[in-house]
């Protein structure tokens, strides 16, 4: 007896996302700078259509040309560029060391043909995004959030000084 056998691939167009974007990356208005917002959707395009090197790699390069828009030198190697972030206050130890093995990631699959798996290509996504909003969105809503707020209208309460909460002035 004879069997017919049929191997189908199935292709859909446009492919299904491999993650979710988030929502300010949809909007332009998350930065001014067009190469960047290119290189972001490039890099979400290789995640969608099961590119995990290139993604990774894009990863890399969209973190690359962020610092450059944070004023890092573009000359630097990128533990320089870190440590200059770090310096300036831009990034804490902690989200550092999150960046340096975002980094190491990306440069393991340019320079080596490292191919991460899923769950590895979704922590340094987490990795980007965290740092690509706290650098980018959180600046300009905090600037919104202080246009927005009243003004005191002369008040003497409580009152912030240094690190420490002050007692309102005696009325003595």
């Amino acid at each position: 007896m004879r069997q017919n056998v049929f191997n189908e691939t199935l292709h859909h167009y446009p492919t299904v996302s491999a993650r979710n974007k988030p929502t300010w990356v949809e909007k332009e208005d998350w930065t001014d700078d067009e190469k960047l917002r290119a290189l972001t959707s490039e890099m979400y395009a290789a995640l969608d259509n099961g590119m995990p090197v290139l993604a990774a790699v894009g990863m890399r390069t969209v973190f690359d040309a962020a610092t450059e828009l944070l004023g890092i030198d573009a000359g630097g190697t990128f533990p320089e560029k870190l440590d200059k972030m770090l310096d300036l206050g831009k990034i804490g130890r902690e989200e550092r060391e999150q960046l340096n093995a975002l980094v190491d990631a990306g440069s393991a699959a340019a320079h080596r043909g490292w191919k991460p798996e899923p769950y590895q290509l979704d922590t340094m996504a987490n990795i980007l995004e965290g740092f690509l909003y706290r650098a980018f969105l959180v600046p300009m809503k905090t600037q919104d959030l202080k246009s927005a707020v009243p003004k005191r209208n002369g008040s003497r309460g409580r009152r912030l000084k240094g690190d420490r909460l002050d007692p309102p002035a005696s009325a003595d």
